[in-house]
C-alpha cells in the first residue's frame, strides 16, 4: 500500500532534512520520493511514483501553500535547484 499525504503533512515536508528549495519564479520545496504515494488535494487525490517529487511553495513566499506532485521529467524542465 502506498503511504499517503495530505495538506497536514506539508509541515513534515518543511522539516525533512531531505528536502531541496527549488526556484522558478517562486521558491518550492520539494523532496523526490523513493516510493509510489498519494497526496490529497481539494481536487482529489493525486498519485506519485518514484522518482516523483511531493512539492510545497516555500513558506517565506506562500505560508499556507498545499502539496502536490511533479513528475521528474517536468522537475528537471522547469525549477532549477536553489538550495542554499
Amino acid at each position: 500500500m502506498s503511504p499517503t499525504y495530505s495538506q497536514d503533512d506539508r509541515q513534515g515536508l518543511l522539516d525533512n532534512p531531505a528536502a531541496r528549495t527549488f526556484r522558478k519564479t517562486a521558491r518550492i520545496i520539494a523532496v523526490q520520493m523513493l516510493k509510489p504515494f498519494v497526496v490529497m488535494t481539494d481536487r482529489g487525490p493525486m498519485t506519485g511514483q518514484p522518482g516523483d517529487w511531493l512539492v510545497t511553495n516555500h513558506p517565506d513566499d506562500d505560508p499556507g501553500s498545499d502539496l502536490w506532485t511533479i513528475s521528474e521529467e517536468r522537475m528537471l524542465s522547469t525549477y532549477e535547484d536553489y538550495t542554499e
